[in-house]
């Protein structure tokens, strides 16, 4: 068959930084030839058909699920893998049926598959069985390793002893929590009966049949050497600016007029009072001394009158918008860490919930940032002393531009979709195998 015949189908799911790398690469497959199908929420519509691909909607809002008295919960459990996953599972657990449903949906008429996070779940138990060949794509490290922590666990110094059996007992304990938490849930509403042994066992030979795709910069999170051969670091996956966007007069006015600010924001994380993290932000600002661009996002940053060196914006793209900008103050969403990483400015990671903590440590970790303080934690007097800090380290900034320069050297999407490309043209040269289907009930 020829490229422009196969039709490859996407399954992404989560807030706009959860997403946004997977339309990144259906553009790169796009590019190549293929025919691209996005699975995702309709809260990013726009974006996928913005990006040239076909859009699916799978059920499910997230900023309307965060919006709920178990969103709130979620966000209070914070960093805490032990809290974090059974309110994660009371918030989703309803959309399972439906995420079994969408996915056979998705699927039809596809001829490849590629699945991210908890939608790998729909590759081993829905998409492999029927034959459909597939990837998974992750945006954080999964796979047990001595070298790093799992992203839900705190790291130990680096010559600490025993910290290469923790790390690895790290990703052991994390598949416990979410099997007792959500996989065995998930499961159990797409019809599937099985224990945690049979399931771990399931879930390893299949991942050890398909690339294992990881959306990171091997200069952030080089591949650890006790990887398989399959587990491929390709560098991050970054969405091209649409030629047809322009920014806001007014925000380039307010950037011309002085020098160049802090960007602050914390993505799609819910504020339990934006009034209360609007006052500590322009608090924190007035003590740093600097100007600042606050993005809204969900947690509703601004909505009073602010002073003139502060601006207030909508959403605008990253890849424009923080090369201009002295420093950057972020939640440590893996996609907002790695376009402030590509940019070359120093971060100040406020961390939230999940992967968040991780991605903080390592920016502290490679100098381009100072130590992460998470939201439990913030006082504007904390702010203001890491953005001073961010603003004025002639060490931190010099080691935030050299990783930029190094990252924006990378080819993600491109290394990526060669990968993938191999894999299809092996499994189109071999013998079709019997494959062992799980039994799903209706």
């Amino acid at each position: 068959m020829r490229r422009k015949n196969l039709r490859i189908t996407i399954v992404a799911l989560g807030s706009r930084g959860d997403v946004q790398p997977y339309a990144a690469l259906g553009a790169g497959f796009a590019r190549a030839g293929y025919r691209v199908r996005l699975a995702t929420h309709d809260e990013f519509e726009d974006l996928v058909k913005n990006s040239g691909l076909e859009f699916f909607v799978m059920r499910g809002n997230p900023r309307r699920l965060l919006e709920t008295e178990d969103g709130v919960s979620l966000m209070e459990g914070g960093i805490n893998p032990f809290l974090f996953f059974p309110r994660f599972l009371r918030l989703v657990h309803e959309f399972f049926p439906l995420f079994r449903e969408d996915c056979e949906r998705a699927a039809v008429g596809t001829d490849a598959v590629v699945y991210s996070n908890i939608a790998s779940l729909g590759g081993a138990f829905l998409f492999a069985p029927k034959g459909l060949p597939g990837c998974a794509a992750f945006l954080q490290p999964t796979l047990p390793t001595r070298e790093i922590e799992n992203f839900a666990f705190p790291g130990l110094p680096r010559l600490f002893p025993g910290r290469g059996a923790y790390n690895k007992a790290t990703y052991h304990t994390f598949g416990f929590i979410t099997w007792q938490s959500i996989f065995k849930q998930i499961l159990k509403d797409l019809g599937v009966r099985m224990t945690m042994v049979e399931f771990v066992r399931r879930s390893r030979d299949f991942f050890a049949n398909v690339p294992m795709l990881y959306g990171f910069s091997p200069s952030v999170v080089p591949k650890p050497r006790d990887w398989p051969e399959n587990a491929f670091v390709t560098g991050y996956w970054f969405l091209k600016r649409p030629p047809s966007w322009q920014p806001p007069a007014d925000l380039e006015q307010f950037l011309s007029s002085g020098r160049p600010p802090v960007y602050i924001g914390f993505g799609s994380m819910k504020a339990q009072s934006p009034e209360a993290l609007t006052e500590l932000v322009i608090e924190a600002v007035n003590l740093s001394g600097q100007r600042a661009v606050i993005h809204s996002g969900w947690a509703g940053l601004g909505g009073r009158k602010l002073p003139a060196t502060i601006k207030v914006i909508g959403q605008v793209p990253h890849c424009w918008l923080f090369p201009r900008m002295a420093a950057l103050v972020h939640h440590g969403g893996s996609g907002t860490t790695a376009s402030g990483l590509r940019a070359g400015k120093p971060s100040v990671v406020i961390p939230f919930i999940a992967d968040q903590p991780f991605w903080g440590r390592r920016v502290c970790a490679l100098g381009a940032g100072p130590k992460p303080i998470p939201v439990t934690q913030l006082t504007a007097r904390r702010l203001a002393a890491a953005i001073h800090e961010a603003v004025n380290s002639p060490k931190m900034r010099a080691a935030a531009a050299e990783l930029g320069r190094r990252i924006r050297q990378e080819d993600g999407v491109g290394v990526a979709v060669r990968i993938f490309e191999q894999h299809l043209y092996r499994v189109s040269q071999t013998k079709p195998q019997e494959t062992q289907a799980v039994k799903i009930s209706g």
